[in-house]
């Protein structure tokens, strides 16, 4: 896999959105940094150099408030496709390779215990006769999770009511014993 040099290897001037509001230097390193660690609090304090007595939660706020910019998010999207050109990665090569991982770990695997008599190992049968096999169903539901995560299907709609989903009951009655 290829190591990201920042100062190289990303364009270094910041394209000119289509917006009305153009990014400063400041804000453009905001969005670099924010590409290569994906956390906005600490993009920002790379980028505009917070005092250490600087408050999390005011660094945190400014941070969101950053990046909600549209232009700020449109330049953290030409960052991120930028670096998928280089590294030659994209969703579907990710899904690819889990596929591949959840498709390895469920392929079965006899279960071997080890036979003093013939100092070797044999497979275990269960009482039919027939060998027991096993499965890593955690790499399997693992590879899973993060493909549904690569497409998105955690992130909630816009539509979604969390207490029509939930199906939450408004009153708690709580009864005496």
């Amino acid at each position: 896999m290829k190591k990201i040099n920042t100062k190289e290897e990303l364009p270094q001037k910041p394209q000119k959105p289509k917006t009305k509001h153009l990014i400063t230097e400041k804000v453009d390193k905001f969005c670099r940094e924010y590409v290569l660690c994906m956390n906005a609090s600490e993009a920002y304090r790379r980028a505009f150099d917070c005092l250490p007595d600087t408050k999390p939660k005011n660094i945190w706020s400014k941070a969101c408030e950053m990046k909600s910019r549209s232009e700020v998010k449109a330049r953290i999207e030409s960052l991120k496709n930028d670096i998928e050109e280089m590294m030659k990665i994209n969703k579907t090569i990710i899904i690819q390779n889990l596929m591949d991982i959840r498709d390895r770990s469920m392929q079965k695997v006899p279960v071997m215990k080890f036979n003093p008599k013939i100092k070797d190992f044999e497979q275990v049968v269960d009482d039919s006769g027939e060998g027991v096999w096993q499965y890593d169903s955690t790499g399997a539901n693992s590879a899973l999770d993060k493909i549904i995560k690569v497409m998105g299907y955690y992130a909630p709609t816009k539509n979604e009511n969390l207490d029509t989903v939930l199906q939450l009951p408004t009153t708690i009655s709580f009864k005496k014993t």
